[in-house]
């Protein structure tokens, strides 16, 4: 069992795994949004890492970029998916066997008191998730504990 810790703050992972995330940009065909992807290799076993930030304010649009990235990684059996969401209700990844880390009760998006960023994960376990509250970008990082079985 190894244990990795990750923050996200907006478009940046940092990991305690030191050059372990190597990342490649890609572009959405779902709408205008982009996301990072990498594969992470931990103790032989392959995690899909995928940062993304979906379109702001376009609930259907933000709702397809969400059912695009889970579509795209269903194949994979450990992913981890952290971002700006832009949404509070996260079913669609509840839905697709996913686990969060923030259940909404972590406020993200300070000036409206909102949960808009958080840290999906399919065949991981998350714990010791907390907010650093910090001025570096009007959201706060979101930071936890994944450990890999």
């Amino acid at each position: 069992m190894l244990t990795l810790s990750l923050s996200f703050l907006r478009m940046s992972i940092y990991s305690d795994i030191k050059n372990s995330i190597p990342f490649i940009k890609e572009t959405s065909r779902a709408a205008n949004y982009y996301y990072m992807i990498s594969d992470l290799y931990v103790d032989g076993k392959k995690i899909k890492l995928v940062c993304a930030h979906t379109t702001n304010g376009a609930i259907k649009i933000c709702r397809a970029q969400i059912k695009e990235l889970i579509e795209e990684f269903a194949t994979y059996d450990r992913v981890i998916m952290c971002g700006d969401w832009n949404t509070t209700n996260f079913s669609q990844f509840k839905k697709a066997g996913y686990s969060l880390a923030n259940d909404s009760s972590l406020i993200t998006f300070p000036s409206k008191s909102y949960a808009l960023d958080n840290i999906v994960v399919k065949g991981l376990h998350i714990d010791d998730v907390k907010v650093i509250k910090t001025n570096l970008s009007d959201h706060y990082p979101l930071v936890c504990r994944i450990t890999v079985h």
